[in-house]
């Protein structure tokens, strides 16, 4: 990629013009490119030399995504290389990741995790009806689109089953996250470590931080094999959040409740708003100017809580980088 123009080899007249840096992951980069027509798109930029052993790794990635077609899992679109690079061109989520929004907002109310968790609840469903595992479920692998619902996307260590009943005895994914029957591999994991990953999601929405966070990475495999978390003492909380989360961190797997005993849990009982506008990533909603009042039942507009201090939850943030500084950037990969 030796310009900001991205030409595919062999499709004579198509280009894509690039915007702006996005992110970097365990393969390569993020670019946000425009084609001819106008229309924006997500681009992720692996280079061929530092493919090498990780070519089955991107290979799996690619198919298990060209597989999935739902509305809260980020669409491939498309896979082409040039002579340095291959390309995989997916669906733009402009309103970055979850992880941002909680961020940024330090807690989201209860409303919106009840919004944003029924979305992420059909979007593995639909993986998981599919044989699909996606073993990596992290705020900052959920992406906000551009109006404001979640996508999927990162399937880099995602997995299809050859059976319902198989289980993997081996560790992935990102530890904090990770539930007791991933880090005790004599167990094995399968479909119920999503949903492990699911309660942390949510923990993680509803208090501003992770409940494995704290040490390094030997002390928080200790919390999570002796389920040593605890609930914020500072952060008003339903009892059916704090119930429901409870019940989803089962360490006993085979006691984790399911996709669909999640949805009928009491916690989904309360409004939800039927969308949330964009001043959402920065700034609790106001409820009254979003929802029907006839349909919001018990919903309280709640007051703003300011922002924490940049701590467990915080990354370097590039987001903001422009086309201009992304050929040295591409030199490192």
């Amino acid at each position: 990629m030796q310009s900001q123009i991205i030409k595919p080899l062999n499709r004579p007249g198509e280009e894509y013009k690039i915007l702006k840096f996005l992110g970097e992951g365990g393969f390569g980069i993020c670019v946000k490119v425009e084609d001819q027509a106008g229309q924006v798109f997500a681009v992720k930029a692996i280079k061929k030399d530092a493919l090498g052993q990780n070519f089955d790794d991107v290979l799996n990635e690619i198919n298990i995504q060209r597989q999935l077609n739902h509305q809260n899992i980020v669409t491939l679109y498309d896979v082409f290389d040039d002579n340095d690079f291959v390309y995989i061109k997916m669906e733009l989520c402009s309103n970055q990741s979850l992880f941002e929004m909680v961020i940024n907002r330090g807690e989201l109310t209860e409303p919106e995790v009840r919004f944003y968790m029924l979305q992420l609840l059909d979007a593995v469903e639909y993986m998981h009806d599919r044989n699909i595992l996606h073993r990596d479920l992290k705020l900052e692998n959920i992406f906000i689109s551009e109006d404001m619902d979640l996508k999927v996307g990162d399937f880099g260590l995602s997995v299809e089953l050859e059976s319902t009943d198989q289980r993997f005895n081996y560790s992935c994914g990102t530890v904090n996250y990770m539930a007791p029957e991933v880090l005790n591999t004599k167990i094995g994991h399968s479909f119920e470590a999503d949903i492990w990953s699911l309660g942390v999601i949510m923990f993680m929405m509803i208090f501003g931080e992770s409940p494995f966070g704290v040490g390094d990475r030997s002390e928080v495999i200790d919390q999570i094999l002796n389920i040593g978390y605890d609930f914020p003492e500072n952060t008003e909380v339903s009892n059916e959040a704090i119930d429901l989360i409870y019940l989803i961190l089962n360490p006993d797997y085979d006691a984790r409740l399911t996709i669909s005993e999640i949805r009928h849990h009491p916690f989904f009982n309360g409004a939800t708003p039927p969308g949330l506008p964009t001043s959402a990533l920065r700034t609790v909603p106001n409820y009254n100017i979003i929802t029907d009042p006839e349909l919001t039942g018990n919903l309280i507009t709640p007051t703003e809580k300011p922002k924490p201090p940049c701590g467990r939850l915080c990354r370097y943030d590039d987001a903001d980088a422009d086309a201009d500084m992304l050929m040295p950037m591409l030199m490192w990969i």
